[in-house]
């Protein structure tokens, strides 16, 4: 409930700015049997059957700069890619090895992604019994913890919105001249300030 609680604040806030999604994009969320059947790994985090019983994903679904949540048909193909890579570009670590590394790992097979960005960068959440964290990547390189979970995720969102850390501005030419559309820029500093507020047990923070 409360992962719905806090969608439905970040698109409200949103669809205030500059930077918008449709008015009727919470209505496009699926039944938890159509979400169950279409995630393949195991067990699936309550918080993002919430996240998929509210919102589809795609193109309408861009909630926070370059990012989209991964339509729901689309969870499995990513999927394998991964599997199939897996093998070639990671040493298989268990699980209990796992829990033992906080910042840095490969993507793990309990990984499921759930946002992707322009430049082919994925947002997972852990699908394990006891850790369901959130972590960040561009495709096939070491992924990186981003938060404790996707209620935190999107708790840290909302504030990197309301606080001014995504803000809007213009890229600087070389001869002093400016772009002429505004695209969305990150306040670093204050990310990560925010998110040690938000999130204590998330250190050195780097945001996707």
């Amino acid at each position: 409930m409360k992962t719905k609680l806090l969608l439905e604040e970040l698109i409200e806030l949103i669809k205030n700015l500059d930077y918008t999604v449709p008015d009727d994009v919470l209505g496009t969320g699926h039944s938890t049997v159509e979400i169950e059947s279409q995630i393949k790994i195991k067990p699936i985090p309550d918080s993002l059957i919430d996240l998929y019983s509210c919102i589809d994903g795609g193109d309408d679904a861009i909630l926070i700069p370059t990012h989209w949540l991964l339509p729901l048909n689309r969870i499995n193909e990513e999927i394998d890619l991964f599997l199939k890579s897996y093998p070639i570009f990671s040493d298989v670590i268990d699980e209990g090895q796992v829990n033992n590394i906080d910042e840095f790992l490969e993507w793990q097979p309990d990984m499921i992604p759930f946002f992707e960005d322009r430049a082919a960068g994925n947002i997972f959440v852990r699908s394990l019994a006891n850790d369901n964290s959130v972590w960040a990547a561009t495709k096939y390189s070491s992924v990186y913890k981003i938060n404790t979970s996707i209620d935190k995720f999107l708790s840290s969102v909302i504030e990197f919105y309301r606080q001014g850390a995504y803000f809007l501005d213009r890229d600087e030419y070389e001869d002093g001249s400016y772009e002429d559309e505004l695209q969305w820029n990150t306040d670093y500093e204050l990310v990560r300030e925010i998110v040690k507020q938000i999130d204590p047990e998330i250190e050195n923070y780097c945001p996707p």
